[in-house]
């Protein structure tokens, strides 16, 4: 299959069982109909093939009026395992220290031109290093270790 081909990802010009793999990067929040994405990214893996999803779970609202789902991982697994896939993993891309950070920035945005530059200078010296090595080393909540908020979450599938 060629790329830089531009389509309806719910309807590809592609014949069943061609393709051994599969990668959907970030989009699955524009897709109005992700079930049909994801049943025509069943369909076009051969047996065996593989696919890849990220999926942002925590995430401004962005490219107005195309933004229009956010998954958890049980939702996304409802979702691949509904279009046929076999779920190898879905794992969080970061956790809530990563989200802390980003947040904070998109805040920043609501700022005044001069407070965003102070408050900005100061976020990027002193709190956003630090946020980010906390995200590296507390990924799991201490007490209730199925609680999470990541970014997004990173998912391996196979078709049977």
């Amino acid at each position: 299959v060629r790329s830089g081909v531009v389509t309806d990802i719910t309807h590809l010009p592609i014949r069943e069982e061609i393709v051994d793999w599969v990668l959907i990067p970030n989009i699955v929040e524009h897709v109005n109909e992700p079930e049909a994405m994801f049943l025509e990214a069943c369909r076009v893996l051969k047996k065996g093939g593989r696919a890849f999803v990220f999926a942002p779970h925590v995430r401004e609202e962005h490219q107005p009026p195309y933004d229009y789902f956010r998954y958890t991982r049980y939702g996304l697994r409802h979702l691949f395992e509904k279009a046929g896939f076999e779920v190898q993993s879905i794992t969080p891309a970061s956790g809530i220290f990563d989200v802390l950070s980003k947040t904070t920035m998109l805040a920043l945005d609501f700022l005044p031109p001069m407070k965003k530059k102070i408050f900005g200078l100061l976020f990027e010296k002193w709190v956003k290093p630090a946020l980010w090595r906390y995200d590296s080393f507390y990924q799991q909540h201490p007490v209730n270790t199925a609680k999470e908020c990541p970014m997004a979450y990173l998912a391996f599938l196979r078709k049977p």
